[in-house]
């Protein structure tokens, strides 16, 4: 009877804490806060480089959006990245020339992991095909501190797999997902 009552216990234990973990409330999405910023890709950027393209200063909307809703920072339990594409300003440019890219939100040096967090990237550019535009993968990465302030700075990262053909004008469209 003991021995029942412990493979009882043994099997179903395991069990009854799944249902207690799915119970548990997720953090909803509050709201989202979108944006879109340009930047240039030179032609001619050597493949054997890593090449980092700043944009300083992007007007974070963060302050304003939780005045509206009567929130606080302390409301908050994360800001996580949303969707991110990259297009070309001119229709049939192909990105097959990117091995890898990364866009980070960072403070200080940018080259210095301690001051920036990964929150998009594409590491496998053989499926980037011929289009003129691509999706980049969102990381798990909490941008929280990075987000506090009424300007954020970002840094794209590439690695390209060859010589960047011609100067290309590309736009970024992003959003951040406000828990």
């Amino acid at each position: 009877m003991y021995l029942v009552n412990k493979r009882f216990i043994l099997c179903f234990f395991p069990l009854i804490l799944l249902i207690h973990s799915c119970k548990k409330e997720e953090n909803k999405v509050l709201f989202e806060m979108p944006f879109r910023t340009q930047f240039t890709l030179n032609a001619g950027l050597n493949p054997f480089q890593v090449h980092y393209i700043q944009i300083d200063g992007i007007q974070n909307p963060l302050q304003a959006l939780l005045q509206d809703r009567g929130l606080t920072l302390e409301d908050l339990s994360g800001i996580e990245a949303g969707n991110a594409r990259i297009t070309a300003e001119i229709p049939g440019i192909s990105y097959r020339f990117i091995r890898e890219i990364s866009v980070r939100l960072y403070k200080g040096d940018p080259s210095n992991s301690a001051d920036f967090r990964e929150m998009w990237y594409r590491a496998d550019s053989n499926l980037l095909g011929e289009d003129d535009q691509f999706d980049l993968i969102p990381s798990l990465a909490d941008g929280f501190v990075f987000l506090q302030e009424d300007e954020f700075n970002l840094s794209i990262v590439i690695q390209l797999r060859e010589v960047t053909p011609v100067t290309m004008e590309n736009q970024l469209d992003f959003t951040f997902f406000v828990r």
